[in-house]
C-alpha cells in the first residue's frame, strides 16, 4: 500500500472515531432528557429483586450515559418488611442504577450497582431483649439471607440520613451526612467490604452533627451465626461538649477535643473492642483552650449487638494506671440504661489547679495542691451520682504562706452534692482548725466551713491560700473560737459569715 493510501486510510479512521466520539457526547448530553418510562415496570422489578424489597418509583425514569451507562430514577420508596410499620424502609431522592452488561442480552434487567442520593433510611427494631434472652427483631436482618446476598449489587449512599426506630417510634438519635459503600468481595455474597462516614445527631437539637465517625471493614457470612465482622472505627477530632450534648441532650459546660481509633472484631453477639482515645484541651465554655496536655487512654471491651449490651473499659496509657473508667449499657424495662463507673487508686491530684483554671476558677498565683485520690464514682442515666473517695497526704501550697496539710479528706457524693467531711488542718506542725465543704452538682454552687477551737486566727488565715475574710483578716494576732463559712451561690453575690469569739486580738 502506498504512503498516500495509508495516510488517507488513517484519516478516515480518525474521522470515524471523532464522529463516534461526537455522537457519544451528544447522546450522553441528551440522555438525561430522554425519558424511559416504558421501562418503569422492568426497572421497578429489577430494583425490587436487587434489594429484596418491594420498590415503588414515583418520579421520572431517565437514561444516564456518563455515570454508567445507567438509569436515573427519582422519588423512590423502598418498602419495609411485613409488620415493621407503615413507613417505608427508605425514601430516596434519586437512584442511579447501573445494569449488568450481560443482562441486556438476557432480556431481564439486573443491576451491578445502585447509588442512592439523598436517602432517608429507617432502621427499625421490634421487641426488646427479654429475661429469657430472646433477641429483638431488626428490619435489615432479612437482607443477610444467602439467596439475597448472592444477587445483591454494590450499594452506595451519598448525602443521606439513617434514622433509628424502636417499636414503630423514631428515637432521638440519627446519623446525618452519611456516605456508605457496601460491596461484595465474593461472587456468592459470602464476603462484603463496607465503608461509612457520618455524623451522629439528635432530632431535638438544631440539625447539625455532634462529632464525626469513619468506619471501614469487612463482613464474612458464617454457617449458623451472624457472621464475622472486622471494622476499624475512627473518631475524627470532635468537641467533648458535642458528645456530651449528644448523650444527655444539653451542654454540661465541659469543652475539649476527643479523637481516637478503635478496632472491632468478632460475631455480632461477641464483638471485641480495642483501641486508643486521646482527650486534650479541656476547658470551660468561656475559657481559651490550653496548649498541650493531651491524655491518651487505652480502650477495651465487648459488645453484644443482639442483646444490646455494651461494656467498655478505659485507662490512661501509663505503666501503672491509677485511673479506670468502666462504661456499661444494657436494656432495662422500656429503655436502655447507661452507667459510668470511675475508680482511682492513688491518683495524683497535682494537676487539678491547672484544670480548674482552664474552667475559669480564680486561684491565687502560685497555688499548688499535692495529694493522692482513692475512691469511686457511679454515674447512671436517670439517677443521681453516687460515690465516695479519700484524698490523702494533702498539701495546699501558696507562694507566701506555709503549707496547709490535711492527713485525710473524706468525700462523699450523693443526693446531687459532693460533701467534704470535716478534716483537721495542720500548718507548721500546729493544728489550726477543721475544714469542711460541699459542692452542688446541678447548679455548681458551693460552700466551705472552717471551725477553730481557740487556735491562732492569723496562722489559720495565712494557711488558707487566697482567703480574705472581711474584718477578721485585718487581725494581726488573736485566738478564734467558732465557725467561718463562705458560700458561692448559683446566682447572686458570694458572702462570708462568722459566729464565734475572738480574744486577745490586735486589729
Amino acid at each position: 500500500m502506498s504512503r498516500y493510501n495509508h495516510g488517507r486510510l488513517r484519516r478516515r479512521i480518525l474521522n470515524l472515531c471523532a464522529g463516534l466520539l461526537l455522537a457519544l457526547l451528544i447522546f450522553g448530553a441528551a440522555a438525561p432528557f430522554l425519558h424511559a418510562d416504558r421501562y418503569r415496570n422492568r426497572v421497578q422489578q429489577a430494583m425490587s429483586a436487587a434489594l429484596g424489597r418491594q420498590v415503588s418509583i414515583d418520579g421520572s425514569v431517565t437514561l444516564n450515559l456518563f455515570s454508567g451507562p445507567g438509569i436515573s430514577v427519582a422519588d423512590v420508596r423502598i418498602a419495609d418488611e411485613p409488620g415493621a410499620g407503615a413507613e417505608p424502609f427508605a425514601y430516596v431522592d434519586e437512584v442511579i442504577a447501573i445494569p449488568r452488561i450481560w443482562s441486556f442480552w438476557t432480556g431481564r434487567i439486573e443491576f451491578s450497582s445502585l447509588t442512592l442520593n439523598g436517602a432517608h433510611v429507617n432502621l427499625s427494631r421490634a421487641g426488646r431483649v427479654s429475661n429469657a434472652g430472646s433477641p429483638p427483631s431488626w428490619n435489615f436482618t432479612g437482607l443477610a439471607r444467602p439467596n439475597v446476598l448472592a444477587a445483591f449489587p454494590v450499594i452506595r449512599m451519598r448525602d443521606s440520613r439513617i434514622n433509628f426506630k424502636v417499636d414503630g417510634r423514631k428515637t432521638t438519635f440519627y446519623l446525618m451526612n452519611v456516605d456508605l459503600d457496601i460491596a461484595p468481595r465474593a461472587r456468592d455474597g459470602s464476603q462484603w467490604d463496607l465503608r461509612l462516614t457520618g455524623q451522629p445527631a439528635r432530632s431535638d437539637r438544631p440539625a447539625r452533627g455532634f462529632g464525626a465517625i469513619e468506619a471501614r471493614g469487612r463482613w464474612t457470612r458464617g454457617p449458623a451465626t451472624g457472621g464475622h465482622t472486622e471494622i476499624d472505627v475512627r473518631l475524627v477530632r470532635s468537641e467533648i461538649g458535642d458528645i456530651v450534648a449528644l448523650i444527655y441532650g444539653h451542654d454540661a459546660g465541659v469543652h475539649g477535643i476527643v479523637a481516637g481509633a478503635i478496632h472491632v472484631a468478632g460475631e455480632p453477639a461477641a464483638l471485641g473492642i480495642d483501641g486508643e482515645v486521646r482527650v486534650s484541651e479541656l476547658h470551660g465554655w468561656a475559657q481559651s483552650p490550653p496548649s498541650g496536655g493531651a491524655f491518651p487512654f487505652r480502650v477495651s471491651g465487648t459488645a453484644d449487638l443482639s442483646g444490646e449490651r455494651f461494656e467498655l473499659f478505659a485507662e490512661p496509657k501509663t505503666a501503672a494506671a491509677p485511673l479506670r473508667l468502666h462504661f456499661t449499657a444494657m436494656p432495662e424495662a422500656q429503655r436502655t440504661t447507661c452507667a459510668f463507673d470511675l475508680r482511682s487508686d492513688g491518683l495524683p491530684i497535682s494537676g487539678i489547679p491547672g484544670l480548674l483554671r482552664n474552667f475559669g476558677a480564680k486561684l491565687p498565683e502560685g497555688f499548688q495542691i499535692e495529694g493522692l485520690l482513692d475512691g469511686s464514682l457511679h454515674i447512671q442515666t436517670g439517677a443521681a451520682w453516687t460515690g465516695s473517695a479519700t484524698v490523702r497526704q494533702v498539701a495546699l501550697i501558696s507562694a507566701h504562706s506555709p503549707a496547709l496539710n490535711l492527713a485525710s479528706a473524706p468525700i462523699t457524693v450523693g443526693s446531687g452534692e459532693a460533701v467534704l467531711a470535716p478534716s483537721e488542718m495542720v500548718s507548721d506542725g500546729t493544728a489550726v482548725g477543721d475544714l469542711a465543704g460541699h459542692y452542688n452538682l446541678a447548679d455548681r454552687s458551693y460552700g466551705i466551713e472552717i471551725t477553730s477551737n481557740g487556735g491562732s486566727l492569723a496562722a489559720m488565715l495565712r494557711a488558707l491560700p487566697g482567703v480574705t475574710v472581711p474584718v477578721l483578716s485585718t487581725a494581726q494576732s488573736g485566738q478564734w473560737t467558732g465557725d467561718l463559712a463562705y458560700t458561692e451561690p448559683a446566682a447572686g453575690e458570694s458572702q462570708w459569715t462568722a459566729s464565734g469569739t475572738l480574744t486577745d486580738a490586735e486589729i
